[in-house]
């Protein structure tokens, strides 16, 4: 009857709320409680292999596996992006950016990429952060205190209509990740299965699609020139008409 799902609270707030949002319809199928435990990404294989969640409602890169953890079937497609600040000339390659200032999320897909990377590029080296999120990373780049940071496409998205002075390299740093929830892989075959069975069914019932709109849509309706007109009118406008809004 309980439902116990880790969630990393140093995602973007884009990508906890959606699945979190995901685990709720999940458990609501099972007919369970949801229980949420909260740690670090880079902790989720070890509690996992402890038995402290039943699964990571995290979004995880399928196609780059990590030991201990089995994966479910995917739920989005994401590609990762080499995101610098446009105060800087835009790389051309991987190699302009060794000895810059570059940061990700320690256990992130983000991280997991540059060590692809580092296997053919040995002197590139970044700072891993635990207990951030890759929104706070961008929004170092776009202050400059930072020269490169990865994200992938909706991270970015969501970023550049705060940030117009972000912008990504033209280049492909990898082939598109496959982001899916995770399980210990000694864990629990018959929840992985269940699982799968529910991936498939909101897939064809549009369920999946509609979450996929509610939390990224906004990306693909707001263009750039809007947001920074938004951004501007809460400094000049809102601030005449904020306790009638809170009211």
């Amino acid at each position: 009857g309980e439902l116990v799902v880790l969630e990393d609270h140093n995602q973007p707030l884009a990508g906890l709320r959606f699945n979190h949002e995901l685990a709720k319809m999940f458990a609501l199928q099972l007919h369970a409680q949801l229980t949420v435990v909260t740690d670090d990404v880079a902790e989720a294989p070890a509690l996992l292999a402890k038995r402290r969640a039943q699964l990571a409602a995290i979004g995880f890169r399928s196609n780059s596996p990590i030991a201990g953890l089995d994966y479910s079937p995917s739920y989005q497609t994401v590609s990762e992006q080499l995101v610098y600040n446009d105060d800087h000339k835009e790389p051309d390659a991987i190699g302009d950016i060794i000895g810059l200032r570059i940061a990700v999320v320690a256990g992130s897909a983000q991280e997991g990429l540059l060590k692809d990377l580092q296997q053919h590029y040995p002197k590139l080296h970044w700072e891993a952060h635990s207990g951030t999120r890759v929104d706070e990373l961008l929004d170092q780049v776009a202050a400059g205190k930072l020269d490169i940071t990865f994200a992938n496409h909706l991270q970015f998205s969501l970023a550049r209509n705060f940030h117009p002075n972000l912008k990504t390299a033209n280049f492909v740093v990898m082939p598109p990740s496959q982001l899916s929830w995770a399980f210990a892989a000694n864990g629990d075959k018959k929840l992985r299965d269940v699982v799968a069975q529910f991936m498939i069914d909101i897939t064809k019932d549009g369920r999946l699609n509609r979450l996929i709109d509610r939390f990224y849509g906004v990306n693909e309706r707001l263009a750039p020139f809007d947001a920074s007109a938004f951004l501007d009118q809460i400094d000049k406008t809102l601030p005449r008409y904020r306790e009638l809004f809170e009211q």
